[in-house]
């Protein structure tokens, strides 16, 4: 299976779907990271994370429907429409159009991205989870690597608040550790 996530920006990806991907890798899936918008992270930082995980990022992607052609991904996961942040609305609408019900794309889905989500206009309203309760600590090994957008507790970029997050999400469905997203489309 081939699972490709499509994040705004440096950070993104491990702050909603790290623990997943980490997961999809252990699975023995294809897995990788797409990075659209450039921001104050360094090089540096994000050849760390993707080392970190063990993924192959790709930066900065301009044309996301190009990538999805040229990756061919079944499982892809992006930003919800439940952020703040323009750029992660904005990135939605241009999965949205590449992932079409006849792009090949049979399942896409939205994480929360802590301190744009949970900060939006609307509420994140998950039905899927997944239990990551065995890759929790590579999660937090590889948002580690972003040292330039840790923040103290109780900002929801802190170590500590991932762990909380994490076990919050985890308790609604009874294992240690979850991470949750919305459903666009799923057919299996």
């Amino acid at each position: 299976m081939r699972v490709l996530c499509i994040a705004a920006h440096p950070d993104d990806e491990i702050l909603g779907v790290g623990g997943t991907l980490l997961r999809h890798k252990n699975k023995g899936d294809e897995v990788s990271v797409a990075l659209c918008y450039p921001c104050r992270v360094g090089d540096d930082e994000i050849k760390e994370a993707s080392s970190r995980m063990g993924i192959p990022y790709h930066y900065y992607v301009d044309y996301v429907q190009k990538l999805v052609d040229e990756v061919h991904p079944d499982i892809v996961y992006t930003h919800s429409g439940a952020d703040l942040h323009s750029d992660h609305r904005d990135l939605l609408q241009r999965v949205m159009v590449a992932c079409r019900p006849l792009s090949g794309v049979r399942g896409l889905y939205c994480f929360e991205t802590p301190s744009a989500t949970d900060w939006g206009p609307r509420p994140f309203i998950p039905q899927k989870f997944v239990d990551i309760t065995a890759t929790v600590d590579g999660k937090v090994y590889a948002m580690e690597a972003y040292e330039s957008e840790l923040r103290d507790y109780p900002h929801p970029r802190n170590i500590d608040s991932l762990d909380h997050r994490a076990a919050f999400w985890g308790q609604r469905v009874g294992v240690d550790y979850a991470e949750a997203f919305e459903v666009v489309r799923e057919c299996w």
